[in-house]
Order: structure tokens, then sequence, then C-alpha cells
């Protein structure tokens, strides 16, 4: 398997903190050690997007937030109404769950119209991205590429495999099957138990170009050289704080 680098690793991992019990000291602490360690973005809840943003200011870490999570189950209305509100409060990237009740149900339509009407949303601001969370695990092979089609018509700029609550972790063949089925119209993001470095590197070998992961830090430790340890680079308030993050969701 190729090895990806450091840098790659911080382009393409997005630490999450999506813990219902996660506290503001831990938000702060997982938004710190984000930027200490270089990361891209950093996901986080919609109560804490006003934290993270906080946290973040002046580094080139983006906020992340995610709307109608875990579940995707709320109104239309109220997946909107989260996803205006984060922007509001700050957020430069919207991570939404798609309705997968009402797409396995063949609801094209409505689904297509949520995704439509968020990715306006995220898109009347510059620079903000919109990525839909299909949830592979509770779909076949052929709604995993007909989802994947179905994202890309709405607008999204990516479609995402997976909250970390569906019913499996990712796979490959699930970026295999998405990346085929998209074919460039829109970029794929690889979640739901992501553990090591080497599960990294495989989903991005098969067409990932984000990856989530709750481990990210740990995995972000495994590609740096034992010789330059990566706490070398934290603040030293972060540092305090972050012991405990490795296994938050």
């Amino acid at each position: 398997m190729p090895a990806l680098s450091v840098v790659e690793l911080r382009r393409i991992l997005e630490p999450s903190l999506l813990r219902p019990d996660a506290t503001l000291v831990d938000v702060e602490a997982f938004c710190h050690r984000s930027v200490a360690d270089r990361f891209a973005v950093c996901v986080v809840e919609p109560c804490w997007v006003r934290t993270a943003v906080g946290v973040t200011s002046g580094s080139a870490t983006r906020v992340v937030a995610v709307a109608g999570y875990p579940f995707g189950t709320s109104e239309p209305e109220t997946k909107v109404i989260e996803v205006d509100r984060a922007l509001a409060a700050g957020a430069q990237e919207i991570d939404l769950v798609m309705n997968v009740g009402a797409f396995r149900s063949r609801a094209d339509p409505t689904v297509l119209t949520e995704v439509r009407t968020a990715a306006e949303r995220v898109h009347a601001l510059p620079g903000r991205l919109l990525k839909v969370i299909i949830e592979t695990g509770y779909l076949s092979p052929e709604q995993i590429e007909r989802a994947g089609r179905l994202v890309a018509d709405g607008g999204a700029d990516f479609v995402k495999t997976g909250t970390g609550y569906g019913p499996r972790p990712v796979t490959v063949e699930d970026v295999r099957l998405l990346h085929g089925a998209v074919r460039g119209r829109l970029r794929i993001k690889a979640a739901g138990g992501v553990r090591s470095l080497d599960e990294v590197a495989a989903l991005a070998k098969a067409g990932a170009d984000r990856v989530g992961s709750s481990h990210a830090f740990s995995i972000l430790a495994e590609a740096v050289s034992p010789a330059v340890p990566l706490s070398a680079a934290h603040h030293p308030t972060a540092q305090a704080l972050v012991g405990h993050l490795d296994d938050v969701r």
C-alpha cells in the first residue's frame, strides 16, 4: 500500500467530535488539537459551531457542521434551518444526512429537492461546501450507485459514505462503487469506523478525497516519525487537555 505523507493526511483526514456527551472543554480541546496538528478541517455538532469558529479563528482549519445528524429523518424544512443556522454561526462546510428511508422508498424527488435546497443555501456563501451522507451500510450496491448520482444531481460537492452510526463500517467497495457512479461529478468522503492509517490509505487509493474519523489524531501520529513526536507541535494549553480525546466518536 503506497504510504500517505503527513501533508496528505492533514489534507485528507477530517477529525470529528460528534459524541453527544462531549463537553465544552472537550470541544475546545478537540479544536485546539485540530489546529495544532494542522488539519484542514474539524467536524463538530451544530451547537458547538460558534465555539469551534472561535478556537480556529486565524488558522487554516475550517469548521464543518453536521445537519440532520445522525439519522437524517428530520423534516426537510428542519434540516434547511439547521444548515442556515450553522452557516450563520460560521461553519464553512456542512455534512447533511440524507433521509435513507425516503431514498429506499424510491422517493427520489423528495431527496433531490432536499439536497438541492441545501446546496443553494451553502453555495450562496463563497467557499462553502456541502457533503451529503448516504449511509452505505443500509444500501445495496445498486442503491449506493444510485444515491451517488442523486447527490451529484442535487449539486452537492461531496457524497459521504456514513455517519458512524450505521450498521457497518465503510468499506473500500463502497468507495469504488461511488467513484464509478459519480465519475468525477463530485468528490467522495469516506467515513464510519475508520481507525488506522492503512484503512485511510486503502480508502484514498479506492477514490476517497477525504476520510472522516474520530481517530484522526492517532492516525496522524502513526505517520509521524518517532524522532519528531507529534506532541512537540501542540499548543501547550491544547496538549494539556487532549489526552482523553483519541477514542471519541
